[in-house]
């Protein structure tokens, strides 16, 4: 009996996550805008949301959570895409490697959990290399978009602190959305 209450519980637990993070994903989603910082926040939220997809595939196929080769081509991939519209190469590189340890912070949070708590098989697994990394590659293309939008409002102090609050639903990965957040901004002093 107190094995299959535990088991009950690790499922619950596990299903409620992918709920709230798909509820984050929908909520987060990128609408009409014409506050730049605001879209670019939604953007980044949507690119989170994908994360416990992405950790529950791994976990299911006993997969790291690191994957150098998939981190170096996404990185490439977006340095490239990012020079074309006008950023700097080092610039480029910081606020990438962010989004991409972001993620990475989110699916360590996830995969400690479940491993703490002995969770077997996931299910409503999604496939990672035909759906979910099409998803990550083209949200962080829009990201680079979004950051382009919202670079020039960034320099104050208020549009900062806006893009640094997290937003609803991912109160247990605060440290993972600052990590986001901080590789945007640069060491520019805020006005």
């Amino acid at each position: 009996m107190t094995s299959m209450f535990a088991r009950l519980t690790r499922f619950l637990s596990h299903s409620l996550a992918l709920i709230l993070f798909a509820s984050i994903a929908h909520a987060a989603t990128p609408a009409a805008t014409n506050d730049p910082v605001a879209a670019l926040r939604a953007v980044m939220a949507s690119r989170l949301a994908l994360m416990p997809a992405v950790a529950a595939y791994k976990w299911n196929h006993h997969l790291p959570v690191e994957d150098m080769t998939r981190e170096s081509d996404l990185l490439d991939k977006m340095i490239a895409t990012a020079e074309k519209n006008g950023f700097d190469h080092d610039y480029a590189i910081t606020m990438i490697s962010a989004q991409i340890e972001a993620g990475k912070a989110i699916q360590d949070r996830l995969i400690d959990g479940w491993r703490f708590n002995q969770a077997g098989t996931l299910e409503n697994e999604r496939d990672l290399k035909a759906d979910l990394r099409p998803k990550i590659t083209k949200l962080t293309e829009k990201f680079l978009m979004a950051v382009k939008a919202a670079r020039p409002a960034l320099a104050s102090c208020k549009a900062q602190e806006e893009l640094r609050d997290p937003p609803d639903g991912l109160e247990d990965d605060i440290m993972a959305w600052r990590i986001a957040a901080d590789g945007i901004i640069d060491s520019t002093p805020c006005r």
